[in-house]
């Protein structure tokens, strides 16, 4: 991923999501943490660096985001993981790598997790539903488009 990124004139990521009551009803609302990939040794030689970790998961101070109540302050450390169903995209010399944003107990601090954690239960209610009606699934997919 790194190379593509590279390719596309990236020089440093940024693990991207939407905090949860960020500025209370303005929904919409991004943060991340840009991370240089270009790295340079003590003789001034230039690398790239960026591995499977970097990509993968992320920490951020959970405490700069307000969370209603969901956490003291001694545990105010907030984890980002890379979302698998959002590609990641470049805009100028940033990769931004999709990510949900949670407390280490599980409980979502962006936007996107509740709506994740809702899909599944569509998913997995709706094949219990239509199996009830005689039809066999694994799950269904939740779509809206520009007519909803």
């Amino acid at each position: 991923m790194r190379d593509w990124a590279v390719d596309r004139g990236a020089t440093s990521y940024c693990h991207w999501f939407q905090p949860l009551g960020s500025t209370g009803v303005r929904h919409g609302n991004a943060a991340g943490v840009q991370i240089s990939m270009l790295n340079f040794a003590a003789d001034g030689t230039p690398s790239w660096e960026f591995d499977a970790g970097d990509l993968l998961t992320g920490e951020t101070d959970g405490s700069s985001y307000p969370n209603g109540g969901l956490r003291a302050t001694h545990t105010a450390g907030g984890y980002l993981a890379v979302d698998p169903l959002s590609p990641p995209f470049c805009r100028e010399d940033v990769m931004f790598i999709p990510s949900a944003f949670m407390a280490y107990t599980g409980q979502a601090l962006d936007e996107k997790t509740p709506l994740h954690r809702s899909c599944e239960a569509l998913s997995t209610e709706g094949a219990r539903l239509l199996k009830a009606m005689g039809v066999e699934c694994s799950g269904i997919i939740a779509n809206i488009g520009l007519e909803q």
